[in-house]
């Protein structure tokens, strides 16, 4: 008999903590993860507010820079601040030139346009957390930024993150090894059970306002 879970996986991605040489993991909390019988639930670590950086200039080395000096003006004003985190996220670069016309017109004209993702974090209070408090500190922290002119800086929505969820897999497995024997004795197996999906990375799933559910598939 086997014995499994349907989940989705979501990517883990290395991130430097600011004013550190360490650079520890951390994952961002998704919605869309079928929930299963076997999860463990806690505070998330920190609020993360995504952040897309553009730029309006039209040839392609500007809008280059443009992009590289906005990334070092958030990270070296992360390092100043002692609580923020700063995690990459995707880069997508164009060596297209934007047209006159596409210019005037409007950013969604552009054809392929480069584009830079961020993920700024403030970890939660573990007494008291308070995710609007956090959202605000972060909105501050990036308002009180000088870009260029022709660099557009944008604020998504607020996600939940946890720091190395990996440590969570002893407890995980644990918890799925509670739960093979609960169901062998309810069901009345005598034989071997096949678990799937141990391998498989821990999984974080926004449960609440404040609160993560890890899985494993």
């Amino acid at each position: 008999m086997k014995w499994a879970t349907n989940i989705l996986i979501i990517g883990i991605a290395s991130s430097v903590f600011a004013g550190s040489e360490i650079s520890p993991i951390y994952v961002l909390a998704i919605h869309d993860v079928k929930p299963v019988s076997v999860s463990l639930v806690k505070q998330a670590d920190f609020v993360a507010v995504p952040v897309t950086i553009t730029s309006e200039q039209k040839e392609p080395l500007q809008r280059f820079d443009d992009i590289r000096t906005a990334k070092n003006l958030i990270r070296g004003k992360a390092n100043e601040n002692k609580k923020i985190v700063i995690k990459d996220g995707p880069l997508s670069l164009s060596a297209r030139p934007t047209s006159k016309m596409n210019f005037l017109a409007s950013y969604s004209s552009y054809e392929a346009p480069s584009t830079a993702s961020i993920n700024i974090m403030l970890p939660l209070a573990p007494q008291s957390p308070d995710v609007f408090s956090a959202a605000r500190e972060i909105t501050r922290f990036v308002n009180a930024i000088k870009f260029g002119e022709k660099t557009q800086c944008n604020l998504g929505q607020i996600q939940l993150a946890v720091a190395d969820p990996e440590q969570y897999r002893p407890a995980l497995l644990q918890l799925i090894a509670q739960d093979v024997r609960k169901t062998r004795e309810q069901m009345g197996v005598k034989g071997n059970l096949t678990v799937e999906g141990l391998q498989s990375p821990v999984i974080v799933r926004q449960l609440d306002e404040t609160r993560v559910e890890l899985l494993m598939n």
